[in-house]
């Protein structure tokens, strides 16, 4: 499967998956797009189809759960095992590894977002920019906080080792940086990039029921008069990940 999307000229974003998978194509088409929710007044394209589907394969327990029901088709997941039904035997029933949509339904979801989005990638007043979402948390290894996020970190650092104004770390840091790796004086792009990595109800969870500490901490190398923003939709992911957001500025004495 080699999916590639297509922008329509309302916003919505189609995907494509072509020959061999028309099946299955139809059936997210019709389960699943990007359109918003009835009643919903926004403008297309929206996330919120597919992040139902990806938040109830996050929290799969192998069991035969329904993914999502439409006009004329479903997506059944069973163990490993994602079908495809019609109702009206419109196709064939289409399977698919739950490894393998998830990949599919995040690279949708990215698209998705970049086309809901507006960087300045120049940013006037910024000499240069960078993120990093961090972690500390007591209870749990870096590899578990890995886990749990869905997401590779940049480094991390384990509970125990020397350091700290006790003399001993208590908490173990996982920490995912954008530096290197996004190529903008537009901190929001970098910011996004980091709520992009991971899962935010998971990281949510972690902050509730785990006794974690997490952030966004941007730093920043200002030029000239004018600062940092962030987008709504961005302070709203923020909140649902119940983290907050800082920033290390510098002055630029170059100018």
């Amino acid at each position: 499967m080699k999916p590639h999307f297509h922008h329509a000229a309302d916003g919505v974003v189609h995907v494509r998956l072509g020959e061999g998978w028309e099946g299955l194509q139809e059936a997210l088409e019709d389960l699943l797009g990007s359109r918003p929710p009835r009643g919903d007044d926004s403008a297309p394209p929206s996330t919120y189809w597919l992040d139902r589907v990806l938040a109830l394969m996050h929290r799969h327990d192998g069991s035969r759960i329904e993914l999502s029901s439409g006009n004329t088709s479903r997506l059944i997941l069973e163990g490993a095992t994602v079908t495809a039904t019609a109702d009206d035997e419109t196709f064939v029933d289409v399977e698919v590894s739950a490894w393998e949509l998830e990949m599919l339904l995040r690279s949708w979801r990215r698209e998705v977002l970049e086309a809901r989005r507006r960087y300045d990638d120049e940013y006037a007043t910024c000499r240069d920019t960078h993120a990093s979402l961090r972690v500390f948390v007591a209870e749990l290894s870096p590899a578990g906080v890995s886990h749990l996020l869905s997401c590779r970190p940049t480094r991390t650092r384990d509970a125990g080792l020397p350091g700290g104004p006790r003399g001993r770390r208590d908490q173990a840091s996982w920490l995912l940086s954008s530096e290197g790796v996004i190529d903008s004086r537009d901190v929001r792009r970098h910011v996004d990039y980091l709520l992009d990595s991971v899962d935010l109800d998971a990281l949510a969870a972690l902050v509730s029921e785990r006794d974690a500490r997490a952030d966004v901490f941007c730093y920043w190398l200002s030029k000239g008069h004018g600062g940092p923003t962030l987008d709504p939709g961005q302070m709203s992911r923020l909140v649902r990940a119940g983290i907050g957001i800082g920033f290390d500025v510098y002055a630029d004495d170059a100018g």
